[in-house]
């Protein structure tokens, strides 16, 4: 039997042709389908970039404010220890904050407290910022440990950590809130 070299030409490359067809078509899907996970994963990166430059944004505003926020702190807390406050220190101060004969009158929500002056028995020296944070509802809060003598005794002294809280104003930022931790 003779076998016809055109025609096995022609069903060779016939089936050459259908071959890489079906092959380009897959490679085409395996292709698109090799996109559509990178488009994925390129999303999910720019997510996290959103989310660490938030972050950081949020971290270097922190920090700025403790810059801004410590100095304003070191002042009222001279004047607790003097018993006198100026008219700067006072402009530090939120409305519910009042200046009396013999300390600060606190009002916070339904409650009111006092802190008392320190009557120039704080220790500068040893006065330190022991941390600051800006939270969820934007309040800056920070502590410092403070030394103080007692009125009793010459050689007692006290420790205590100062928590103040500031929120922003129109007019700046005010102190809102001073407690202690003894």
């Amino acid at each position: 039997m003779k076998v016809n070299n055109n025609k096995v030409f022609r069903y060779m490359a016939l089936m050459f042709i259908i071959t890489s067809l079906l092959t380009g078509c897959s490679q085409e899907k395996v292709l698109e389908l090799e996109k559509q996970e990178l488009r994925a994963k390129v999303k999910e990166l720019e997510l996290l970039i959103d989310e660490t430059s938030a972050k950081v944004e949020h971290y270097e505003k922190t920090y700025d404010l403790r810059n801004v926020l410590d100095i304003k702190s070191r002042q009222i807390i001279s004047s607790l220890n003097l018993g006198v406050f100026n008219e700067e220190e006072k402009a530090l101060l939120g409305d519910n904050i009042l200046i009396q004969e013999d300390g600060l009158l606190i009002r916070v929500a339904n409650n009111h407290y006092e802190m008392p002056f320190f009557s120039n028995s704080l220790d500068f020296e040893k006065l330190r910022q022991r941390y600051f944070l800006l939270d969820e509802e934007e309040r800056f809060i920070t502590g410092y440990e403070v030394f103080s003598v007692s009125d009793n005794m010459e050689n007692d002294v006290m420790r205590s950590v100062l928590i103040f809280t500031y929120i922003e104003t129109p007019s700046g930022w005010k102190l809102v809130d001073i407690n202690a931790d003894r």
